[in-house]
């Protein structure tokens, strides 16, 4: 398993690289991540202080592997079973999106990209308990390079998970389904209409 974590990356259809600020629950804190797709499956490395988090999607296995680098072990999750226990905790008839474009640009990469403004919310119960419910949100900007190099690869990935029912966990925000990014790709489809 750990041959195959680490042989992804060299064999990538694209490579993903992102920056993410938040806060919740009093902390604040920044992190850098970087993606690896190749087909179905996706290598996804969090760095938060001194710790870094693998995450290996496999959407054909409905398999999840967790590698935490302070630990000698990975943990593996069956899909179906993780989404019956996010179920106890987050109210998926409550998600709320919206991605609006605001007009700005920069630039990325060396292509243009457009600034759109995204806002995200969802009920979610820590623990499972209604008596620990709050609003778990993700707001901010947004910038999309249109027709950028590995689109398509992303594209698919995406449609495959969201075709399984697979939900996909970043570290930042929590757990956010394929459903989050099934209901962003219908605002932004909108919004660029």
């Amino acid at each position: 398993m750990l041959a195959v974590a680490l042989a992804i990356p060299a064999y990538a259809d694209i490579t993903l690289k992102q920056t993410t600020e938040g806060k919740g629950l009093g902390m604040s804190g920044k992190s850098a991540s970087t993606a690896y797709i190749k087909g179905n499956k996706m290598r996804s490395d969090v760095v938060v202080s001194d710790k870094t988090q693998t995450t290996i999607f496999d959407v054909d296995a409905q398999k999840m592997y967790i590698f935490d680098s302070k630990k000698k072990e990975a943990d593996v999750w069956d899909m179906a079973a993780f989404a019956d226990e996010m179920s106890k905790s987050v109210d998926a008839s409550s998600l709320k999106g919206s991605v609006k474009p605001n007009g700005q640009t920069k630039q990325i990469g060396g292509r243009a990209a457009a600034g759109y403004d995204m806002d995200v919310s969802m009920q979610s119960a820590i623990g499972g308990s209604k008596d620990m419910s709050m609003t778990v949100s993700l707001v901010g900007p947004m910038w999309v390079v249109k027709d950028a190099p590995g689109t398509a690869d992303f594209a698919r990935f995406y449609k495959a998970a969201a075709a399984k029912g697979f939900i996909a966990y970043r570290a930042a925000g929590g757990g956010i389904g394929v459903a989050v990014s099934e209901r962003l790709r219908q605002a932004f489809h909108a919004a660029a209409h």
